[in-house]
């Protein structure tokens, strides 16, 4: 979240709409829009239905695994990353100039 947001700037200049997905209630996320001060929404997923849609939801089944995914406007995924660790946002707009 945090990369995302300290590359917000450059990533919507390049056309581009950020989303979060998590499974936290309304209310929780809009804490973690206010703690990160984030300038994207975290959409609610509290059943999880998008996130195993997405292939993403964790063993347990009770969370999504970090994941980013550069989706275009036909819908069309055109790359996905699951890390371990955090994907530099200079990775992300390299991969969306590639669109």
């Amino acid at each position: 979240m945090r990369e995302l947001q300290a590359n917000y700037e450059k990533i919507k200049n390049l056309n581009t709409i950020i989303l979060s997905i998590s499974v936290v209630p309304q209310a929780a996320a809009k804490n973690l829009v206010e703690y990160f001060k984030l300038s994207y929404p975290v959409l609610c997923d509290v059943d999880t239905q998008t996130i195993q849609k997405y292939g993403v939801l964790n063993a347990a089944g009770n969370n999504a695994v970090i994941s980013i995914f550069i989706i275009d406007t036909q819908g069309i995924i055109r790359w996905k990353q699951i890390p371990e660790t955090t994907i530099p946002g200079e990775q992300i707009i390299q991969e969306l100039q590639k669109i």
